[in-house]
């Protein structure tokens, strides 16, 4: 944080407290002794950073700031009665801006256009008519199951329950480019800033937290706003606060349906004494005349997490109002056909990205090797498949499996989802047994998995879960840009059969193999792909392409090779495709995969992975110049004229599943007498 001193940070602190913290945003009415105060403490140095304004159709005033106290919004649960709804409100808030930010239409309500379906209209008139904004906050309210399953308990939204619900509401909002959904434990100001220069809508989790000495600091409820702006050289935020209208109070609380009406609320923040560090809204609840009401209504409503409880408040406590976390959603206009993203169950960052370093997962000798990419690869494209086709996508933390392409697999213990990361090692190790992969079904000695037999284990995996009329597997040799995007849009899953070939004396040999699922790909000059790579993590080190999260040490198949088990945690590698002279059948390679300085990574694919259509034009490794070419793809995609959402899945007990599951344990068993 760029506060400068805590010299500075306690003035500013005391600043703040004598001017109540406060400015009318929405009337442009700053006054004017607490300006001049503020720049005599700062030397002019305030810098706001906020989400545009001015949206014809329609956020003129930049974020809107719907009101919570509605008609009909207010919790009649057993003990207390309280406005709870906040945080679809602010969700509303963040959702409808972004919507505005992307429409192409300069039409204002009443007249009607849509281009961006992230909000809906819910009626005959524009998505951004004020009528629109009680829909919306309705639909945001089921979603994020608030106040429980039937709305019958004032706990308002607990935070899991937030993203998942936003997950669900962008994920029926298909739109070129992508939706990104991320979250912030404990945010800083320099994050909170980046985030708003990059256009991203933000909801706030406030806690309230109780300072006594006997008890030390205590969380006793939660309270949802949107982040409107951040001057991070004053310290201060400007917020659209659901409950609180504090810089232009409004006579009636539906007038803020109206995005042209607005109070974006300014408070100085400064650290917490809580250790964490954590930041706070200084004075926050001095806001109101009594803040025991404000403690009142939130008081054990919008937990951190789901399971947690918090505790009651003790009168005469020290009180403050803590950011205790924030979700960040945005959109990205990347060019090129993707992997569907936004899948809540489970591939919430599009094709997950799975590592195949895992001891296991080896073959000791000269040199040790890292062997499993196929059926890594092939895990990713079947985990994204089944998200895809769940037709009532849960949370991992809930047992919900609609879809049979991935079930989770028998085990001691609690039953868990098909998509909980516990299940990957059972469905990677099932793969591998069916592709023979390091021989292990027929205890031959090559190295890694043999692209027939890779071929042959996706038909077996589906035929064995019943589901070969469901998907088509298409095969192609050497394929170009064109044919992957179009297999894509279908939209299919694609496993890339990747061949290190190595210029000897002015021939190319196909001197190991190697694997990736496709995350990406586009048609620029001679097109490019995306990775999800079993082995390398390029994007998340400098390389081109993205990773989610960009923090390095969640990345690295060898640095951290668990962190991919959970979907959300992906490095998707771009590279350009390029024409290599000479390499047989024209194949096209990938542009910088290898680099002079990095030929010797091909240790890693030597004598792996063969093919055999491609044996008499194999050869031994000879630490020469070498590319990464594209040799083959599989495309597994729902076949035309089926579902791929079945109207009668089998039960447990029913005798399709149960055959199924049958073979999965005579594999297992099978597997452990070739370990023997």
């Amino acid at each position: 944080m760029r506060y400068g001193s805590w010299g500075r940070t306690a003035a500013l602190v005391a600043l703040g407290t004598a001017l109540s913290l406060t400015t009318a945003h929405a009337d442009g009415l700053v006054t004017e002794g607490a300006a001049a105060q503020l720049d005599a403490q700062t030397n002019g140095a305030t810098q706001w950073v906020s989400l545009d304004e001015g949206a014809p159709d329609y956020a003129p005033r930049g974020l809107p700031d719907f009101d919570q106290r509605q008609a009909g919004w207010q919790t009649k649960a057993p003990t207390r009665e309280s406005w709870t709804r906040d945080g679809p409100v602010a969700l509303a808030d963040a959702v409808w801006w972004l919507d505005s930010h992307l429409e192409t239409s300069t039409q204002a309500p009443p007249l009607i256009a849509d281009s961006v379906p992230l909000v809906p209209d819910y009626g005959a008139w524009d998505d951004h008519d004020p009528r629109n904004a009680v829909h919306l906050v309705n639909q945001i309210t089921s979603l994020t199951v608030t106040d429980g399953p039937m709305g019958m308990y004032a706990q308002g939204t607990c935070f899991e329950d937030l993203v998942a619900g936003t997950r669900s509401l962008v994920a029926a909002a298909a739109f070129e480019g992508s939706w990104s959904i991320t979250t912030m434990d404990v945010p800083t100001l320099d994050a909170l800033t980046e985030a708003v220069a990059s256009d991203r809508a933000i909801v706030l989790l406030l806690g309230m937290w109780q300072y006594h000495p006997t008890v030390d600091w205590q969380r006793i409820g939660g309270h949802y706003v949107a982040l409107e702006g951040v001057d991070d050289r004053s310290g201060r935020v400007r917020i659209s606060d659901p409950f609180l209208d504090v810089s232009n109070p409004s006579a009636r609380e539906d007038l803020h349906n109206d995005a042209a009406n607005v109070s974006h609320d300014e408070w100085f923040v400064s650290p917490s004494l809580r250790p964490g560090p954590v930041l706070r809204l200084d004075s926050y609840f001095d806001a109101v005349p009594d803040p025991a009401l404000l403690v009142a209504n939130f008081q054990g409503l919008n937990r951190r997490d789901c399971e947690s409880g918090d505790l009651p408040w003790i009168d005469g406590a020290q009180l403050e109002m803590h950011i205790d976390a924030a979700l960040l959603l945005g959109h990205e206009s990347r060019p090129g056909t993707w992997a569907k993203e936004d899948l809540i169950d489970y591939a919430p960052s599009g094709m997950p990205d799975f590592s195949q370093c895992r001891g296991q997962w080896s073959r000791p000798g000269s040199p040790g090797q890292w062997t499993h990419s196929g059926p890594v690869a092939l895990s990713d494209t079947l985990w994204w498949l089944d998200s895809m086709a769940e037709p009532s996508p849960r949370p991992t933390a809930e047992v919900n499996d609609g879809h049979p392409l991935v079930t989770a697999y028998p085990r001691f213990g609690p039953d868990i989802d098909d998509h909980d990361d516990e299940n990957l090692g059972p469905l990677i190790e099932d793969i591998a047994l069916r592709a023979d992969t390091n021989g292990i079904a027929s205890a031959g000695e090559h190295r890694g998995t043999k692209w027939e037999d890779l071929v042959d284990a996706a038909s077996d995996y589906l035929e064995d879960r019943q589901l070969d009329a469901t998907y088509d597997v298409t095969i192609a040799e050497t394929p170009d840009a064109a044919w992957l995007v179009e297999q894509m849009s279908r939209p299919a899953g694609l496993v890339l059969q990747l061949g290190v070939w190595e210029n000897q004396d002015g021939t190319w040999r196909r001197v190991g193999g190697h694997y990736a699922a496709l995350a990406g790909a586009g048609l620029d000059d001679s097109g490019w792909v995306s990775l999800a790579d079993p082995l390398a993590d390029s994007a998340a080190f400098g390389g081109e392409g993205r990773a989610e999260p960009e923090d390095r040490s969640r990345h690295g198949c060898r640095e951290a090779p668990r962190e991919h088990d959970d979907a959300a945690i992906v490095s998707h590698d771009r590279y350009e495709l390029m024409r290599v002279p000479g390499i047989a059948g024209e194949r096209m390679a990938l542009a910088g995969y290898f680099t002079p300085a990095s030929f010797g990574d091909a240790a890693a694919f030597q004598g792996q992975n063969p093919a055999g259509s491609l044996a008499d034009l194999s050869g031994t490794w000879q630490r020469g110049s070498v590319v990464m070419a594209l040799d083959g793809a599989l495309a597994i995609a729902p076949a035309k004229g089926s579902s791929t959402e079945p109207t009668a899945r089998p039960s447990a007990t029913a005798p399709a599943a149960r055959d199924v599951w049958v073979k999965e344990v005579e594999t297992y068993l099978a597997k452990s007498a070739n370990d023997v």
